[in-house]
């Protein structure tokens, strides 16, 4: 008895119905084996007998919840919801982080617009199982349209719930949900887990995505720190300040080997430095989204730079972000010189450009050795002044 018990234990992961038929009693293999032809189980029909098979094993597994809880999932996919739902509650109060009974409760409480408990069980389930998220995130627009629920929601990530930023993720995801993910960042600055740089970078790139670029504009400014707002403009930091936030409305930059880009502390010398190192570098080197206007404007920035060397040209370009068509160039001039201003006229169209592109962009279009770049390049004050009409 104890060979077939121990050989029944080393089978039960592997071969389960034969660890099952070695060792009537280990309850592993009939987790597993019950598990499994649940899974595979498309009519209530398919099912018969296996309810007996629990329920013999109970008296000898009073505080295992998976029985309780697999119990329970016989009777509900049998038509027999009440009884089902006494097992999968007797199984949470043995485990409240019983998967089975918990995903049943959970749908339970959305149908019976118990959302409270709905986002707690969900809560309990990611925090234990957060491989599920994607299982559950079909309920969060009903829950988020329910006051009680949001307000459930809006608490959980107040708390910074570990499924905090999936819940972004997913919401930002779906053009149908990315206001409610945008109304419960706006409802958190106040809050004592304000939004991250990486959460409002998440939600905007969502609205860029979808071509919503006011209202990314408009969630851009509401989420400014004091000390942002006060570099806030056409072109948003444009003395280059060292502050990054990922955010699409604010710089963003590739990493490429083939320049350095520092943005200067206050000091003796402020704004952007790029030290080029006798490599190809191509395509953007640095960008943003802005959203100007219709009207008349110029484009201005401070350069100096030294022993600078460009075999393809280097410029600022400002686009159209839905139909890339350039609306302003400003080259960069190659060799050594003094701080100097350049600046280059545009004009943006009444409705056909509601956001564009600003970014600094090399000619280069292959990684061709044959064209490399060197010297130091330093750029401050960049910005966009309106023209008189």
């Amino acid at each position: 008895m104890a060979l077939l018990i121990g050989l029944s234990r080393s089978l039960e992961r592997i071969e389960p119905s034969l660890a099952l038929t070695l060792d009537p009693l280990n309850v592993e293999a009939l987790v597993l084996t019950a598990t499994e032809q649940l899974n595979r189980s498309e009519q209530p029909s398919e099912l018969r007998g296996l309810d007996d098979r629990l329920r013999s094993a109970l008296p000898f597994n009073v505080g295992d919840a998976r029985l309780y809880s697999l119990v329970g999932e016989v009777l509900y996919r049998t038509g027999q919801t009440e009884e089902a739902y006494r097992y999968f509650d007797h199984a949470l109060q043995l485990s409240k982080a019983e998967i089975h009974a918990l995903q049943r409760k959970i749908v339970r409480s959305i149908e019976e617009a118990d959302v409270a408990s709905a986002v707690g069980g969900i809560n309990v389930l990611l925090r234990r199982w957060p491989e599920k998220f994607d299982d559950v995130a079909g309920a969060f627009p009903a829950i988020l349209a329910d006051p009680d629920g949001y307000a459930s929601i809006r608490a959980a990530l107040v708390a910074n719930v570990p499924w905090r930023l999936s819940l972004l993720r997913s919401l930002g995801r779906d053009p149908a949900t990315t206001d409610e993910a945008s109304r419960l960042l706006l409802d958190l600055r106040s809050s004592a887990a304000p939004p991250t740089p990486d959460e409002l970078a998440l939600v905007l790139a969502s609205y860029v995505q979808q071509k919503r670029y006011e209202t990314a504009y408009r969630v851009f400014l509401f989420t400014l720190s004091e000390q942002e707002r006060s570099s806030a403009g056409y072109v948003f930091n444009g003395s280059f300040a060292p502050i990054f936030s990922r955010r699409p409305f604010d710089w963003s930059f590739p990493r490429q080997s083939g320049f350095e880009l520092t943005f200067l502390p206050p000091g003796r010398e402020t704004g952007a430095k790029l030290r080029f190192f006798d490599k190809p570098v191509k395509g953007v080197l640095l960008q943003q989204y802005l959203q100007v206007p219709p009207g008349r404007y110029r484009l201005r920035v401070n350069v100096s730079g030294r022993a600078l060397h460009f075999p393809k040209d280097l410029f600022w370009s400002l686009q159209c972000a839905h139909s890339r068509e350039e609306l302003g160039r400003l080259e960069i001039p190659e060799g050594s010189f003094a701080t100097q201003p350049l600046e280059s006229s545009f004009a943006v169209g009444q409705a056909d450009c509601p956001a564009q592109i600003l970014r600094l962009s090399s000619g280069l279009t292959t990684d061709s050795w044959l064209y490399r770049f060197s010297g130091e390049l330093t750029m401050s004050d960049l910005r966009i002044e309106k023209l008189a009409e």
